[in-house]
Parts: structure tokens; sequence; C-alpha cells
């Protein structure tokens, strides 16, 4: 078995990544969740990000169709589509989408030196191409938290704030919140309070970054609030729960 990939830490600039297994696997790992990527599997992610690709002997040669896209429009297309049908999905083989690809690729591989206009409208009738193809093909996040308890992290992850997913999702912030509380019968702003805790533990935990860096990068407005709120729920103060942890 070859080491993890992390290949999502190493992007400078934003990157979108979308690659469609035909043959072979690999497994996708983020957040503790384990998901195998193989035939028929389209997996979308934005760089940088925290998930890994682990290659598993049983899994190769794994054989994938594999589009890159920088720039802000089609980025904020991809993140789009990422958010309302998920990072991984299914299509099938025959479906615009993958047709679609095969030739995108063809034409990079043929004749790469085209005018930037040429590779941009490429490149957007793509991206509609397969934001059409989730439609019929995926169901949206909102249905799939009625299945999914694991959609709530999923949501969670990605934004810092209800008022954040809102705007993103063109909805208005009372209202989404009552589409959220109804699906999954709790407060989506605990939801998201409970995963800007979750990722201040881990990385008291996996790091040494001081408190003040930690209450940042988990979403917390300042480090004395993130003390206090801390403390509050967990009857401890964060470095005291870095030095219970690591006496483990």
């Amino acid at each position: 078995m070859r080491p993890p990939n992390p290949f999502f830490l190493h992007a400078i600039e934003p990157t979108a990544i979308w690659t469609y297994t035909i043959s072979g696997y690999v497994e996708y790992e983020e957040a503790g969740r384990t998901t195998r990527v193989g035939p028929g599997t389209a997996l979308a992610c934005m760089l940088p990000g925290r998930g890994t690709l682990v290659y598993k002997k049983g899994g190769l040669p794994w054989r994938r169709i594999y589009i890159g896209f920088k720039g802000d429009a089609a980025l904020e297309i991809f993140h789009h589509v990422i958010h309302r049908y998920g990072k991984l999905h299914e299509l099938p083989v025959g479906s615009d989408t993958i047709k679609l690809a095969r030739k995108f690729c063809k034409l990079v591989e043929t004749r790469p030196l085209r005018s930037p206009q040429f590779w941009s409208a490429e490149a957007y009738r793509w991206l509609n191409t397969w934001w059409e193809d989730c439609r019929n093909h995926s169901p949206k996040v909102q249905d799939a938290a009625h299945e999914d308890p694991g959609s709530q992290e999923m949501v969670a992850e990605n934004f810092r704030s209800v008022k954040d997913l809102a705007m993103k999702m063109g909805y208005s912030r009372s209202h989404l919140s009552r589409r959220l509380k109804k699906i999954w019968n709790r407060d989506p702003s605990q939801v998201m309070r409970q995963r800007r805790f979750e990722e201040a533990r881990r990385l008291l935990r996996e790091t040494s970054l001081p408190v003040t860096e930690v209450a940042g990068k988990s979403g917390f407005g300042s480090s004395s609030a993130f003390c206090a709120a801390f403390k509050n729920s967990y009857g401890q103060t964060p470095l005291q729960y870095r030095r219970e942890k690591n006496m483990l």
C-alpha cells in the first residue's frame, strides 16, 4: 500500500479538482470518514482542503478522468455544485458530463496551445453540463439530509455560521434556519457551533498552535470568546484540555 496522498494540502492558490473513476479505486478520507471511490463515482473537491486520497494495492491501477479549474468564476460554480450535491456522486459513464470530459481531456492532450478565451468557454460548457447532470442524477444536500445524518457535519464543516450558509445558498437567514431545523431536528446554529468546537479540540490535540490561532482557525471571533465558551462547555480551559490529552 502506498502512503496517503494529502494532495489537497499542497495547493498554493485555490483550485477545483474533479476526478471520475473508470476502473480500479482509491479511498477518500476526510473528517474521520472513509469512502471508496470506484468506477462510476466522481469526486469533486476544492483545494487546499483536509481530504486525503489513499491508494490501495487491490485498487491499482486506478484509471480516471481528471480535470482542474482555477479562477474566481469557475470556482464559484464548482463550489455551488459541491454544496448542493456533495463531493461524491454517481454519474453514468454515458452521461453528457463524462462524454464532454473525455473530449475536453483530448483537446488538452492534442492541442493545448489555444487562447484563454477558448479554454474558458470549454470550461464553462463542461461545468454547466456537470451541474445539469448532478441535478438529474444526484440528490440535493437538503434532500440527502433526510437519510444521512452526516449531512449535518458536511454542511457545518464548510460554513462558519447560518448567515454565511444562507448567503451562499441564496436564502434569508430565517428561512434557511427553519428549513434546516425541520430536517435535522436541531437548531442549525448549535450544529455549527458544535462543529467549531470539534475542530478546535482536534487542533488542540494534534498541533501546538497558540490558542489565538486555534480560535481563529476554528471560526471563533476572538481568543477570549473562544476560551470562555470552551470552558463553559467542557469545564476546563483549552490549555488544560491540551495538557490532559497530551498526557494520555
